[in-house]
């Protein structure tokens, strides 16, 4: 329903892209509360094959630095940062 209401605000011309901050996007998929772009992105599709989802944020630092180790998508091949690069989403770290 989020992904839905977006995309009729972006053809309101009231936004141009939209995206999502997840704290567990980087965590390892066997966590209970692991968050999974893949299934973020498998949904936008559904709304909208040209969807205006671009953009996704999560901790990424010095201390917090599972978005380059865990090899958590594209079943275990994949971290989070080139799952996103590969689905030509930014990446805002916080």
């Amino acid at each position: 329903k989020a992904f839905e209401f977006l995309e009729e605000k972006v053809d309101e011309g009231k936004i141009l892209h939209y995206g999502i901050s997840s704290n567990t996007f980087p965590l390892k998929s066997i966590l209970f509360d692991f968050t999974s772009l893949e299934r973020v992105c498998e949904t936008a599709l559904e709304v909208s094959s040209d969807n205006h989802f671009k953009f996704i944020q999560m901790p990424f630092n010095l201390v917090e630095s599972e978005a380059y180790f865990n090899k958590n998508f594209a079943d275990g091949k994949m971290n989070v940062l080139e799952y996103a690069a590969g689905r030509g989403l930014k990446v805002l770290a916080n």
